[in-house]
């Protein structure tokens, strides 16, 4: 449900819209939300909710920081979850919906694709890549401090659903969108140093095969890298999980943009 016509950026308002479509979500505007967030799998016994405080856009409307964002699950706030699912469905019918019930698919995708995809990153242009398995030991590095607690939840689901999809973690493979485009599922993905291993992409998935008892887990492999780290990586054990909403630069350690990898960008361009 989105609000119509949209208050801030028109244009970054369509793709969003074009991009839920091509998901096979419905769209439906609204005059006005009933509130601003998303409640996943209601109603149900395992449904969740997360909500944000603030409305407008991030750092002209309102400091990053400023934004409050609360996680709720039906196990241990129905209450909660119950009265946002109620909310939603009074809005429902109120406007024209876009959209397709096709369901979406996750297929294979050929290493040398998702290469090929990496080389998009500029750091990465003459690069080299492997998919290896990467043990949890005293070499292993993170680029980043913290992860958000939610986005632990987003891995649970993903690699669930992996396995009813027969794919082994994480093993390249893509999602088949309802409009007949694919979009990569993007694996950790680290870059090899001197020191050791660094993480780069996918601190949560690593985070929570860590948390798993797992010893080891699967990524893309960067070496032959010649820029710069876009930070100071930390040992593994020294990341923790993060409840609420912070900067780049506060879990970025010693954080130059210049050297940021964009990774997401790159593969979904």
């Amino acid at each position: 449900m989105v609000q119509d016509p949209p208050p801030k950026q028109p244009d970054v308002e369509a793709k969003r819209r074009a991009s839920l479509t091509s998901l096979g979500c419905e769209v439906v505007p609204v005059a006005s939300l009933a509130f601003t967030g998303l409640v996943v799998d209601y109603p149900g016994t395992e449904s969740i909710a997360v909500i944000s405080s603030e409305n407008g856009v991030v750092g002209s409307d309102f400091g990053y920081t400023d934004e409050q964002i609360r996680l709720y699950r039906s196990q241990d706030d129905l209450p909660v979850i119950r009265n946002l699912g109620n909310a939603l469905a009074m809005q429902v019918g109120t406007g024209k919906g876009s959209g397709s019930s096709s369901k979406v698919s996750m297929v294979s995708m050929q290493p040398s694709d998702l290469f090929s995809a990496l080389k998009r990153v500029p750091q990465y242009a003459d690069a080299s890549f492997a998919i290896e398995e990467i043990e949890f030991d005293e070499h292993l590095r993170v680029s980043q401090t913290h992860i958000k607690e939610y986005k632990l939840l987003q891995v649970e689901k993903l690699i669930r659903e992996l396995g009813r999809s027969g794919f082994d973690l994480f093993t390249p493979c893509q999602y088949r969108l309802s409009d007949g485009s694919f979009s990569i599922i993007t694996p950790p993905v680290l870059e090899m140093t001197p020191q050791g291993p660094v993480i780069i992409e996918g601190h949560t998935r690593s985070f929570y095969m860590a948390q798993l008892g797992k010893d080891r887990f699967r990524a893309v492999v960067v070496r032959d890298v010649q820029e710069p780290l876009p930070v100071a990586p930390l040992r593994f054990s020294e990341m923790r999980i993060a409840d609420g909403t912070m900067t780049a630069t506060s879990i970025l350690p010693h954080y130059d943009k210049r050297l940021f990898r964009f990774i997401e960008t790159a593969l979904h361009s």
